[in-house]
């Protein structure tokens, strides 16, 4: 694993944030056919997600309320009802690469979140999706620009965002009360329940609309906070399906190996959400072994590891012939470019079925051996 490259590091040409090109071909690649391979419904919805790393990155994210604080952040569009991965980018800081147009409209000097709603949306604009989004993205800029483009938003949004009705924002309600303003196709509401609840639509008026509440009785409720929270969840749904199966480890020592195995799971929940759509009957968990049993069938060997006859020393590296009677002395492996000793597999260690590697060589015979007792056991006994 430690060999896996997807990019050519002296073919830099400075075009993408020099640490994402090491992933970029595959990442570029792979979502292409996310959204080749599937036709979303009507609904979506635009969310960032997480994915954990401690280790140092230049544009990692720290998030002290959340459970993994230290985080690599990427931004996805996904079908609101199934969770199905359409499209997404990761952010790298200063060097995200945001749109600058969008369907022939100059948006480079329009706020970073609606940058971000147009990146990835741009495809499925003008063809009458309805995107949910959260408070971080939602304002009558981006609203306003939607509408010009046929696609409806839906959201909740922030009292002090610029172009919201004063009147409106400014206004003490008492529980269950709603205040409500129009401008053009947009509509801005205001609900008092336990806290103020701020919401922007394109789609939906003032309309109130009974819901049965916990522990018995009913409630009248926004039907936008009901269809919000309906259409919002397509984001979170996907990461909770890939969570319980991932093939991330929580400790890796390269990032872009950790995020080449994001999207084998990003790949797999695609491919069971298209199987599912076709009529497929297979729970998530089946889908993945039934993979993993086809997998193997058509590439693993037929010899089983056990039936392997273990390599004797003499034939994983040759030995000299003094190996028992000349002088032997304990030194380190040459240098790398990236380290001051290169670490190399030990030789009794591979017989022995183990995987270690050693920073210490026998420069005599020209083999990586662990200090104790490995050094002793090459020097002394027969293979």
């Amino acid at each position: 694993i430690k060999y896996l490259h997807f990019s050519d590091n002296e073919a830099y040409d400075g075009q993408v944030p020099p640490k994402l090109y090491k992933i970029k071909p595959l990442f570029d690649r792979l979502v292409a056919k996310f959204s080749e391979a599937y036709t979303p419904d009507d609904k979506l919805s635009i969310d960032e997600s997480l994915l954990l790393w401690k280790g140092r990155l230049g544009w990692k994210v720290y998030i002290p309320k959340k459970r993994s604080r230290f985080d690599m952040e990427s931004y996805k569009l996904c079908e609101a009802k199934t969770g199905y991965v359409w499209n997404m980018f990761w952010y790298t800081g200063n060097t995200t690469q945001l749109n600058n147009e969008t369907m022939g409209i100059d948006i480079s000097d329009l706020s970073k979140p609606t940058r971000i709603v147009c990146t990835l949306a741009e495809s499925l604009l003008g063809q009458g999706y309805v995107i949910a989004m959260d408070n971080y993205y939602c304002s009558p800029e981006l609203f306003n620009l939607l509408n010009e483009l046929d696609t409806d938003a839906i959201g909740t949004v922030r009292s002090n965002r610029k172009g919201l009705p004063k009147d409106v924002m400014s206004k003490n309600l008492k529980k269950g009360e709603v205040a409500v303003a129009y401008q053009k196709k947009l509509m801005v509401l205001k609900w008092k329940d336990k806290r103020d609840v701020c919401m922007i639509s394109s789609i939906h008026d003032g309309e109130m609309k009974k819901v049965n509440v916990k522990g018995g009785g009913t409630k009248e409720k926004p039907v936008v906070c009901i269809e919000y929270n309906d259409a919002m969840g397509g984001v979170d749904l996907s990461d909770q399906y890939i969570v319980s199966y991932s093939a991330a480890r929580k400790r890796m020592k390269k990032y872009y190996q950790k995020i080449f195995r994001h999207l084998l799971d990003l790949s797999v929940f695609n491919s069971f959400i298209i199987h599912r759509k076709n009529g497929g009957k297979y729970t998530h968990l089946q889908f993945r072994l039934n993979l993993i049993e086809n997998l193997l069938s058509k590439y693993a060997e037929s010899i089983p590891l056990e039936a392997r006859p273990a390599l004797p020393i003499r034939d994983i590296i040759p030995a000299p012939a003094e190996r028992f009677t000349a002088r032997h002395f304990p030194d380190v492996n040459t240098a790398t470019s990236k380290m001051k000793y290169g670490m190399r597999s030990c030789v009794v260690c591979q017989l022995n079925k183990q995987r270690k590697e050693t920073i210490y060589c026998c420069k005599e015979c020209n083999v990586a051996l662990c200090p104790v007792p490995c050094f002793r056991i090459y020097h002394t006994q027969e293979a």
